[in-house]
């Protein structure tokens, strides 16, 4: 049961997409050893490629009557949200809905600074999400999606996808 769990989970992580200014993508709390208060130094003494290295990704399951639902949890060293909300130790969460009777995903619900969005999916597909320049909320890529200005330019994104190595539940 847990094999499938997880392939359901990895089967159905979604794509994130980061501005190329963002200084800081998701990794493991403890990626620098057990002092978590100097993660941030520790993470900026990282070059981009050791950055690239150290993205991961937490998840949980649950089940209920109508809905398989896996959650993804992203943690961050440092949020850097100019000038609004700057800290150390930024998590963010997505959840994907998935229809028992359907097997496959319905719906997403994505945490975001100025509220939650919860989309419909199409076809069962799980889309991109869009990451928020510094602050990490995040926006599923669905029809109609309008990205806030404080989101950064169109043009300045890069396609990250955690891989499957990096799944801790």
């Amino acid at each position: 049961m847990k094999k499938l769990i997880e392939k359901m989970v990895e089967d159905n992580t979604p794509a994130l997409v980061f501005r190329k200014k963002e200084r800081y993508l998701p990794c493991d709390l403890f990626f620098a050893g057990c002092e978590i208060e100097n993660n941030r130094r520790a993470y900026d003494n990282l070059s981009e490629g050791q950055k690239g290295e150290k993205v991961y990704c937490y998840y949980h399951f649950n089940e209920g009557k109508k809905f398989k639902v896996c959650q993804y949890w992203y943690y961050y060293a440092y949020n850097l949200y100019l000038p609004f909300d700057n800290h150390i130790h930024d998590i963010d969460c997505v959840k994907l809905f998935v229809n028992k009777k359907a097997d496959e995903p319905e719906y997403i619900t994505c945490n975001l600074h100025k509220g939650r969005q919860i989309a419909k999916l199409e076809n069962g597909k799980v889309p991109a999400l869009e990451v928020e320049l510094g602050g990490h909320g995040m926006l599923a890529k669905v029809p109609g999606l309008k990205l806030p200005l404080y989101w950064g330019g169109k043009e300045d994104k890069n396609l990250l996808i955690p891989p499957k190595k990096t799944w801790k539940n």
